[in-house]
């Protein structure tokens, strides 16, 4: 992501045969100190930043898809067999995503 708001962003996979992917995202920002001694944190949560990541890839593919499907009307036909397929199959679109991370201090992951 080039986002202002990231510092950095990663991913890897532990093992091939396993369906996990581990995430991580790091925001850029400060900690501000006020007067009466309290730190207020400026960053986003990780979590938004990811998810308005998805949304942007999920609709730039969606404008892919629909150029592909202006040429070739057959994979519009295949997409759309696909979708009552899974329709029927109980699925609704959106999927629980598991978080197994925490709150990570800088100095934690270093």
């Amino acid at each position: 992501d080039t986002s202002a708001s990231v510092e950095f962003a990663g991913y890897s996979v532990p093992h091939p045969s396993e369906p996990v992917v581990q995430i991580r995202v790091q925001t850029a920002g400060r900690k501000i100190q006020q007067e009466n001694g309290e730190e207020i944190d400026t960053r986003l949560p990780a979590t938004d930043v990811l998810k308005e990541a998805c949304d942007t890839l999920i609709a730039q593919c969606e404008i892919v898809l629909d150029q592909v499907e202006e040429k070739m009307p057959e994979a519009k036909r295949d997409r759309m067999e696909i979708e009552d397929a899974l329709h029927n199959e109980g699925y609704e679109g959106e999927e629980v995503i598991e978080d197994v991370g925490g709150d990570y201090d800088d100095e934690e992951m270093m």
